[in-house]
């Protein structure tokens, strides 16, 4: 029990950036499509809400929706409506799947 638990444990810890995850995320990917960065097909993008105006993927995954996330917590109410637009847009950029995530 006390290995299993050990192994659970270290594949449950945290990142300790997000930029450390994401570059973990970039290296699984190039990893498991023989790519490079460069490459467009077969490579899962991950971008901002603000960058994923005018383009379209198969699958789109839309994440932190949840509350003083998305909006944030000290939000002004313009903030909130384009907050709101820009989910919205992501949500419309899926051509085949939609998928939205929240922690609980």
């Amino acid at each position: 029990i006390d290995e299993f638990l050990t192994a659970v444990v270290s594949s449950l810890r945290p990142w300790s950036s997000s930029d450390s995850f994401l570059d973990q995320v970039r290296g699984l990917i190039e990893e498991s499509t023989g790519r490079g960065r460069n490459s467009s097909s077969g490579v899962a993008r991950i971008l901002s809400l603000q960058s994923a105006k005018g383009l379209e993927a198969d699958y789109v995954f839309v994440v932190g929706l949840d509350e003083d996330i998305l909006p944030k917590g000290d939000a002004k109410n313009d903030d909130v409506g384009e907050t709101s637009r820009l989910v919205y847009v992501s949500m419309t950029r899926a051509k085949e799947e939609l998928h939205l995530f929240h922690a609980r």
